[in-house]
């Protein structure tokens, strides 16, 4: 609790007098960061009040302005008790002393300390927040799913227990892929639903919208994904008027957001939840023939946006044999791309879904697709690894941001830029088309592939062990001749 709410309300507790003579003094020297003078007022209130919990509070706070955290922690287990640890209001006791174990990286402990202000006064939203939020920071989404129902039926900010729980449920996707709430069919519809709750009571929260939008597009509800997107833009735009400094979320900066104004008055520091997916498990019983052309996209789902997937489509039109492998992920998912792929003339039984592959197969398993299409808003990393690896030629549009670059910088490292890199949407959809026509050219860069694999600089363990025992020795060098550090790069031209 705030000191400047604590002492009003201490205040209240003694006609005019010392105790309120004091306790303002104390205040003012606190906001006016005289701390030591404030310290010794309060600690004379507590001699008017010795088991008043929200003095024990107020010193607490003191010592911590001062640095001295473990004093503030021995002041807070002197009010549990000098009060009891049954006594009604200890709950704001234990509260602030998990708010200081958090500070101090003591997260087990600061668990305690919440769940026991939760025993003393179990609908208290205050605590479930900062429960919640410590169990996020700590990847524990159960938990912090499970302490969300209590936020919600709480008197305090709903919006935030709505907001906590359709997060949750956004990483549970990602950590229990099998899983689900009762009510839905994943846990990402289930983000949407809770997310969505928080627009209708916090429209223009930036970070709420931002998460909604990447919820949106990881199950391709592209619509209302649009017009979410569009009013986290305004969002930003109404934030960046006001000239101040501040961090926007991560997946503005993702969806490609950047005006000028906000370069400007900005701190482009990622400030968000780095949200990943993985394919739900399930049977798939595609079966193809000799003849099809295979492409795939095994990226993660809210990597593939309408513009590239509108370019496979066209791709699938030119070539009628040509099928597109999926990862599936929710039902809600591979609904909403049959449905944008039937809108665009290309039957869905020519869209194949597979869950994901156990990994001693894994490689294997991807090698019989043909052609793998990168996608341009966010490349294929350690995918884009992998499929190389297991011989199959990659297409990617390189951006300009690092995430955008990743896959060209593979594709360069197995020397094929010249072929499998392209310069915009109409170069993508030639140079797919071209090479799913030319199958004997597109299958000969796979045998290539698999034949030079150990090779290439991409997969030559003993240059890359080469090129780090060099920067070694050249940092060493610069240290000895008494030189500043400086950024070292060693490089194999090809």
């Amino acid at each position: 609790m705030r000191v400047a709410t604590a002492l009003l309300m201490l205040a209240g507790l003694v006609a005019a007098g010392e105790f309120e003579r004091i306790g303002q003094q104390a205040l003012l020297d606190f906001n006016q960061q005289r701390f030591s003078a404030a310290l010794r007022g309060f600690q004379e209130l507590k001699k008017l009040q010795p088991r008043n919990h929200e003095i024990f509070i107020a010193i607490a706070q003191t010592h911590q302005a001062m640095g001295n955290v473990q004093a503030a922690l021995d002041e807070l287990q002197a009010a549990v008790a000098a009060i009891g640890h049954l006594h009604p209001q200890v709950w704001e006791v234990y509260l602030k002393i998990g708010d200081l174990l958090k500070g101090a990286g003591d997260f087990t402990q600061a668990l305690r300390a919440y769940d026991a202000a939760l025993e003393v006064s179990p609908n208290q939203a205050s605590v479930f927040q900062q429960r919640g939020v410590l169990n996020q920071e700590l990847d524990a989404y159960e938990q912090a799913e499970k302490g969300s129902p209590g936020f919600l039926l709480s008197n305090f900010k709903p919006w935030s227990g709505w907001s906590g729980l359709g997060i949750a449920w956004m990483y549970l996707e990602h950590v229990l892929p099998d899983g689900k709430p009762e009510e839905y069919d994943s846990y990402d519809e289930g983000s949407i639903f809770a997310l969505r709750r928080v627009m209708e009571l916090q429209p223009k929260d930036m970070v709420t919208l931002s998460n909604l939008v990447m919820a949106e597009n990881r199950v391709c509800d592209w619509s209302l994904r649009d017009v979410h997107l569009k009013a986290m833009k305004q969002a930003l735009r109404e934030r960046a008027s006001r000239k101040e400094n501040f961090a926007p979320p991560f997946h503005a900066i993702e969806f490609g957001y950047s005006p000028k104004e906000l370069l400007v008055n900005s701190k482009w520091a990622a400030a968000g939840v780095n949200i990943v997916c993985y394919a739900l498990s399930s049977d798939d019983s595609s079966k193809e023939s000799e003849d099809d052309i295979i492409l795939a996209s095994f990226n993660q789902l809210y990597k593939i946006e309408p513009k590239i997937f509108n370019v496979w489509m066209e791709v699938m039109r030119q070539v009628p044999k040509s099928k597109l492998w999926l990862l599936k992920f929710s039902k809600a998912a591979s609904k909403y791309l049959l449905k944008e792929a039937a809108a665009a003339g290309v039957k869905e039984d020519r869209l194949v879904f597979h869950s994901k592959f156990p990994k001693d197969i894994e490689l294997l398993a991807k090698s019989h697709a043909d052609l793998f299409l990168d996608t341009p808003l966010f490349n294929a990393h350690t995918t884009g690894g992998d499929v190389l690896w297991a011989g199959i030629p990659m297409l990617s549009l390189p951006g300009e941001n690092f995430a955008q670059r990743v896959a060209g910088g593979l594709i360069r490292s197995v020397r094929m830029s010249n072929v499998s890199l392209v310069r915009n949407l109409d170069d993508y959809a030639h140079v797919a088309t071209k090479l799913c026509r030319k199958t004997k050219e597109m299958r000969e860069m796979k045998r290539l592939l698999g034949r030079e694999r150990e090779r290439l600089p991409l997969f030559a363990t003993s240059l890359l062990t080469s090129h780090v025992e060099t920067s070694m020795k050249m940092m060493w060098e610069v240290h000895a001749c008494g030189s500043k550090p400086r950024h070292i790069i060693v490089a194999e031209r090809f």
